[in-house]
């Protein structure tokens, strides 16, 4: 039987909602058809700056510039027992556009950056509406 060791790291998103009511979308790097909210892990020059580290999150994944930033939600998970992360959600706002694909490339990321509507994200789901919700979307 494992036991959970604690919290092992953090890890943040962030929801940001275009004029036309439509949220930045990533898929993932493995799954190009499956669409969550940008974000990723607390890496440790960002301490427990966590707006510091979603802001570079969204810059690295998407190109985009966020501020105003609003935290909503913080909860602890784990996806293997042994292992507790906790996840710092926030509501932004932006300027910008997204990074073409090349340049998304060049810099690492190769997922895909687009706008959905809330109904279109598949990739934890059930939490994405839960923020949905708290953010009054």
């Amino acid at each position: 039987m494992s036991k959970t060791i604690g919290v092992i790291g953090h890890t943040v998103c962030v929801i940001v909602q275009n004029d036309e009511g439509k949220i930045l979308a990533v898929s993932r790097k493995d799954d190009l058809t499956m669409f969550g909210l940008a974000g990723g892990k607390v890496d440790p020059e960002d301490g427990t700056n966590y707006e510091q580290a979603i802001v570079r999150e969204a810059k690295e994944e998407t190109g985009i510039d966020i501020y105003d930033l609003k935290e909503i939600d913080v909860r602890d998970y784990s996806l293997d027992p042994t292992k507790l992360r906790t996840q710092h959600c926030f509501t932004a706002k932006y300027k910008g556009e997204i990074s073409s694909r090349e340049e998304l490339d060049k810099a690492g990321e190769f997922g895909i950056v687009t706008w959905l509507d809330k109904s279109e994200f598949n990739f934890y789901k059930e939490y994405n509406n839960e923020m949905f919700e708290i953010a009054g979307i």
